[in-house]
């Protein structure tokens, strides 16, 4: 009986043994997953990263809304433009069509030198044709072949009127040629016109550099002669200013010595250059009122100015 229980004993704290294992095994187990757990639990609990992941989750939604609005927003856009050119095609198509815009009347306006006719044909503009299908910069090169025509300015009054309206060159000279004729010249020195007649306002250029042969409708004097009808221009303004009357003929051959004739009085005047001009008008009127009726020449060109009497 004593051995048997010996054994016994044996076996059962064996048993004991194996289940206390068993039990301390279970709690390292359970030790280690409440740690990794917590661990967790910590790494939840950062506020910062939770933070950071709102963020996160925050942008992507509204790059998935803003992706999608702008998608919204070009189909709109494209859907908008087909309408417009849809409706702009029907527009055209009405427009170039329709005998509502067919041209009924065409109006010339600020025309003083040519008339009206005349433009009317070289605008070459037909009534009862559509008023859409004319280029204007066609329309300005064709009456601009009129050598007065110095700009133009077209408009279409819808539905059926085109206004024309015109800034013509006036005559400021003329220049007479070997062939007795006369060319009339803006202030630009554009010649404007040949003609036989003499315009009686108009002073004469004399001893102008460019030739004969290039003394043409259309064409322009040399530089040089213009230059020199630039002070020309203010020698005639500042007489004007001083009451003086306009000179008959204006040698412009030297332009260090101007030459101007009064064929009323009878009076050459040697004005020189342009310089001093305010000076030398004084001296000028002073002499054609004092020398009245007298012929000769006033000398404005010396430092020491003088009348000589023929």
């Amino acid at each position: 009986m004593p051995k048997n229980n010996k054994g016994n004993l044996k076996k059962k704290d064996k048993s004991k043994n194996y289940y206390s294992y068993g039990i301390n095994k279970n709690k390292n187990i359970n030790t280690n997953i409440k740690k990794r757990t917590n661990k967790n639990i910590n790494y939840n609990a950062n506020p910062n990263l939770n933070d950071n992941f709102s963020k996160i989750q925050k942008i992507t939604t509204t790059e998935i809304k803003q992706t999608k609005e702008k998608k919204n927003n070009t189909m709109k856009k494209i859907m908008g433009l087909a309408i417009i050119m849809t409706l702009l095609g029907i527009g055209c198509a009405c427009a170039f069509t329709s005998p509502l815009f067919n041209i009924s009347s065409i109006e010339i306006k600020g025309n003083k030198k040519i008339e009206s006719s005349t433009y009317m044909k070289l605008s070459k503009l037909k009534v009862n044709t559509n008023i859409f299908k004319f280029r204007e910069s066609e329309i300005i090169s064709n009456i601009k072949e009129n050598t007065y025509v110095e700009n133009v300015r077209i408009k279409r009054l819808l539905p059926s009127t085109v206004e024309i309206t015109i800034k013509e060159r006036e005559t400021k000279f003329q220049i007479s040629t070997n062939n007795e004729e006369f060319a009339y010249i803006d202030e630009n020195g554009n010649i404007l016109e040949i003609s036989h007649e003499k315009i009686p306002t108009k002073p004469i250029l004399a001893g102008n550099s460019t030739e004969n042969k290039k003394i043409k409708p259309g064409e322009k004097l040399e530089e040089t002669d213009i230059d020199k009808i630039k002070d020309i221009i203010i020698i005639e303004n500042a007489c004007k200013n001083n009451e003086i009357e306009s000179f008959d003929i204006a040698d412009i051959s030297n332009r260090f010595n101007y030459i101007l004739t009064f064929e009323k009085e009878a009076k050459r005047v040697y004005i020189g250059s342009a310089d001093n001009l305010e000076t030398k008008i004084l001296f000028m009127k002073s002499l054609l009122e004092k020398q009245a009726g007298v012929p000769g020449e006033i000398h404005l060109e010396v430092s020491r100015v003088y009348f000589s009497p023929e």
